[in-house]
């Protein structure tokens, strides 16, 4: 009889999932077997020697209440079942409750491996000879005593008893059994992952046209980077062959038109954002000790805004999208000073109540002047943002601000960000009235006005981004100094 490739396939599938799914349950197993069983003799090892040398001088002395209480305290460790200390000539000189009657205890074939796997045995003996090493004598002030070494040392390693452990293999066990119950587990979901690729794998191998069909349907739709597979020498595998190649053929046409495409792009861009820089300078050039400002604190926001994305508030909100956005928004934040009248603007020293009220009328003219722009235009863009960076820029969290006496919510974070990048540069720059400050000294004045005059969350992240900021300072802060 013949069979199809479908049915060997199948066939050969199984074969192969069963073997590899019972090989790796075995091969888990035994070797989760090993190490537990390594585990369990070098615990019962390591504890048995611990107490040796902790009861060496209950035994040199024979003194059966502290052999007691150092049984007590040991068997406090739930699998310990019984300890026994016996001296040189084999004498009992304390045992626990609970030691096995007729127990043969032997300085030999204690502790071993195939005692542990043994399924006759309910507990495992471990021991470990004590000896004098270091022994201390009541009365040895010196530390030199005889049962420290004598007079020439050499009876600090005399064998002077022997301790007998015996740990309980039920928990050992019950650990074995649950380490077999995870690797058939993980066994039977190897296997029902195996039979989902094979529906996936055979509705791929056994359907090429459809596959085909698909694939040439996606390319046409502009998904220029879909292929088909399909490793087979005949018709079918010719065809898929063609596609691949006129594919290839059209998706290098279409990248060299992308790539001109972005490169005009990119110029459009570049000279968008030197007009935008340059009407914001409108407002800067008429006094001299802010050039570069807005340089500064548009990288500034950014900054701060790539740090804000990391908290899960803000995630979804602030994408690459929004920090261009800032980016060439945040330059007009001072646009409106354009009508603020040069008597004002470029008084030297305090301004009068009048003249602040004045003054102050340059966020309510920059985002007048933003949003008659805007309305100009069909879509969202940039100006929206401006918009608001405009209007907010002097509001504070506690709504002590102006224009409008927002508080931290009724702000949009734009304008939030901005107010922080703002106040930052100007600390740092040098101007007619006062001296530039430092770093840490900004630092300091904006910690002061956290849950005031800026968003707490907003501050945290400025912290956090302080090696962005200096570096941002250094590059573009020549005025700092």
């Amino acid at each position: 009889m013949k069979l199809s490739l479908r049915t060997k396939f199948i066939a050969v599938f199984f074969v192969f999932v069963a073997v590899t799914a019972i090989s790796s349950i075995f091969v888990l197993y035994f070797q989760t077997r090993e190490i537990m069983i390594s585990e369990f003799l070098r615990k019962g090892t390591s504890l048995t020697k611990g107490l040796a040398l902790s009861s060496r001088y209950a035994m040199l002395t024979e003194d059966s209440d502290s052999l007691r209480e150092l049984a007590g305290t040991f068997k406090e460790n739930q699998d310990v079942v019984f300890v026994v200390f016996k001296s040189p000539a084999g004498k009992a000189l304390y045992s626990t409750d609970g030691t096995p009657e007729g127990v043969i205890l032997s300085a030999d074939a204690l502790g071993k491996r195939e005692e542990a796997i043994d399924p006759a045995r309910d507990y495992l003996v471990f021991t470990s000879a004590v000896r004098l090493a270091d022994v201390k004598l009541k009365g040895d002030t010196a530390g030199e005593g005889t049962a420290a070494g004598g007079e020439d040392g050499v009876r600090n390693r005399e064998v002077i008893g022997r301790i007998y452990t015996g740990f309980s293999l039920e928990n050992f066990r019950n650990n074995l059994s649950r380490a077999m119950a995870i690797s058939a587990g993980l066994g039977a979901v190897v296997i029902l992952f195996s039979l989902l690729l094979l529906f996936i794998f055979l509705r791929y191998v056994f359907k090429p046209l459809s596959i085909l069909k698909t694939t040439v349907k996606k390319f046409a739709e502009g998904r220029l980077k879909e292929r088909v597979w399909i490793p087979r020498k005949d018709e079918i595998g010719e065809l898929a062959h063609a596609f691949n190649s006129m594919a290839e053929d059209l998706s290098k046409m279409h990248e060299g038109l992308e790539k001109l495409v972005d490169e005009r792009t990119n110029d459009v861009v570049e000279t968008r954002n030197a007009t935008i820089f340059g009407l914001a300078h409108l407002a800067e050039y008429k006094d001299k000790e802010t050039y570069r400002h807005l340089e500064r604190m548009s990288e500034y926001a950014v900054v701060i805004a790539k740090e804000l994305r990391k908290d899960s508030e803000y995630f979804s909100y602030i994408d690459e999208r929004y920090i261009d956005n800032l980016f060439i928004s945040a330059p007009l934040h001072d646009i409106g000073k354009v009508g603020i009248p040069d008597v004002i603007l470029l008084k030297p020293g305090k301004l009068t109540p009048e003249e602040f009220e004045i003054m102050k009328q340059h966020t309510t003219l920059g985002g007048d002047l933003l949003k008659n722009m805007q309305t100009k235009l069909t879509k969202k863009n940039f100006l929206e943002m401006g918009k608001h960076v405009a209007y907010g820029h002097h509001e504070r969290v506690d709504g002590k601000g102006y224009p409008r006496g927002l508080k931290t919510e009724e702000t949009p974070v734009s304008a939030r960000i901005v107010a922080l990048a703002d106040v930052y540069d100007a600390l740092r720059s040098r101007r007619s009235y006062k001296e530039p400050f430092s770093h840490a000294k900004a630092v300091e004045i904006i910690r002061a006005g956290t849950g005031m005059q800026f968003d707490e969350k907003i501050v945290h992240a400025f912290l956090k981004c302080e090696d962005g900021i200096l570096e941002v300072a250094a590059r573009l802060g020549e005025e700092y100094s």
